[in-house]
């Protein structure tokens, strides 16, 4: 089994507002826990590796303090497997969300 399980990444997103909508550009880095287990020996690596990410996310502001965003995010790394004949070139988040703003 080789898995993705989660990452954990930094980023600058520059963007423009225009009237309730807002745009941003996303680059950043992530370290990407990924899970290597050999199913016939319970063998089991985990480690991290980095991948370099671009992303694009629209801002929707319904109100003051209430925000929907969608968003897209494309990943490249590549990770070679120890006990599969698998390689992990890249991984895509897709994301819709609810955010309230605390003034």
């Amino acid at each position: 089994r080789f898995e993705l399980h989660q990452n954990l990444g930094v980023s600058i997103k520059p963007g423009v507002r225009f009237g309730d909508f807002s745009s941003y550009l996303s680059v950043g880095i992530n370290a990407v826990y990924l899970f290597d287990k050999n199913e016939a020996t319970g063998n089991q690596i985990d480690r991290f590796d980095d991948s370099y990410f671009l992303g694009l996310e629209q801002h929707y502001h319904i109100n003051e303090n209430l925000i929907f965003t969608l968003g897209y995010t494309f990943s490249k790394f590549k990770c070679i497997s120890f006990y599969t004949p698998t390689t992990l070139h890249s991984f895509q988040v897709f994301k819709l969300g609810l955010g309230y703003s605390f003034d």
